[in-house]
């Protein structure tokens, strides 16, 4: 089952927390940047 939690405006679901790490907030937005720019295979 997928259910939905609110946090800071996105639904995280249930499936998704227990399939990946949880990041903190730095590394999160570092990987997202570098995702963005096609830099990194970790963020992928």
């Amino acid at each position: 089952m997928n259910y939905p939690i609110e946090t800071d405006g996105l639904r995280i679901y249930l499936s998704q927390i227990e399939r990946y790490p949880v990041l903190d907030r730095q590394k999160e937005y570092i990987l997202a940047l570098e995702y963005r720019d096609g830099r990194s295979e970790e963020a992928a």
